[in-house]
């Protein structure tokens, strides 16, 4: 990831804790009105798959990580789900990245810009694979 995507700029990167380690990059800024916090235009967190993976939403959505539905949602070979129409997530072998998004033509915009990214430089697993990865339920080693 850059420092602009889907035509936002990035605006700041953390880390979060163990064991879990996520990375986040905040793309855009708000301006928050009166006592509400607002919430940045797209967030990316880069999760580890055993952190995060498809397999735990339960077996009644694993119809919906197919090869059609994900090129609908990301133009690529590239396992993607959308949770909801600001979050959608894709599955690389064995890393869940997650876009969310004030709005969803956004998230969309971001998701085909990511996945474009992870087929060029996962190129050699093959759709299949990945899909497996993100359904196969697993632990995280303890650090």
């Amino acid at each position: 990831m850059g420092h602009r995507l889907a035509d936002v700029s990035l605006l700041c990167q953390k880390t979060g804790p163990a064991p879990a380690r996520y990375s986040s990059r905040i793309y855009g800024d708000c301006t928050a009105t009166g006592a509400t916090d607002c919430a940045p235009p797209l967030e990316i967190q880069n999760w580890p798959e055993c952190a995060r993976d498809y397999a735990s939403y339960g077996r009644s959505a694993l119809h919906a990580l197919t090869l059609a539905a994900s090129r609908r949602i990301t133009g690529q070979a590239v396992p993607a789900v959308v949770v909801n129409p600001t979050q959608i997530e894709l599955y690389e072998a064995r890393t869940t990245v997650v876009v969310f998004a004030d709005h969803a033509s956004l998230a969309r915009r971001a998701a085909r810009a990511l996945a474009r990214r992870i087929a060029h430089r996962t190129h050699t697993v093959s759709f299949q694979d990945r899909r497996q990865a993100a359904l196969r339920a697993q632990r995280c080693p303890d650090e």
